[in-house]
This record gives C-alpha cells, structure tokens and sequence, in this order.
C-alpha cells in the first residue's frame, strides 16, 4: 500500500495488528479533517483483522496486567512524552 503524507510525514496506511503493518484488499478514501482534501488510500478492516487484533490483544493483556500499575505507568509515561515531544508535528 503507498504510504500517506500527512502534514510531511509518510504514514502507512495499513493496520498494525500483533506488531506488524497488515495490509487490505477493500480500501476507502481518506480526507483530511481541516480541510478536507483527500489524503489517500486506508486500509478497510475485515472481521478476519478485527478477529486477529481482538486475538493479539487478548494474548498481549497477561503480560501487561501482570506489571502492576508502577510499571505500566513508567510505560505510558514514556508514549506520553513521546506525544508530547512531538506534539507540534502532530
């Protein structure tokens, strides 16, 4: 699938399901919310990507609950200040 540009950057317009980018046959057109100019081509889910994501996460959720809240807060902590140090590109 090409990838999108959005505001100079390339972003895959597949899922990302179990850690990895799962492209779709069925597509939509995607349009940008300021001002509606299309942005390109997203991956349309199918009950199959939905049943895997539902599968992935269900597999992932032992691991994550067992670290207690202390360490998935460093977690989140962390994707926080990601989004933060991004947040003027975003």
């Amino acid at each position: 699938m090409t990838p999108l540009n959005v505001a100079g950057f390339e972003v895959s317009p597949a899922h990302y399901i179990d850690g990895e980018r799962v492209a779709s046959d069925e597509t939509f057109e995607l349009f940008s919310p300021i001002d509606m100019s299309p942005l390109g081509r997203m991956a349309e889910g199918s009950a199959a990507h939905v049943d895997a994501a539902v599968t992935a996460a269900q597999r992932a959720f032992p691991a994550w609950s067992s670290l207690g809240p202390a360490a998935r807060r460093e977690h989140l902590r962390r994707f926080a200040a990601e989004i933060e140090r991004r947040a003027e590109a975003l």
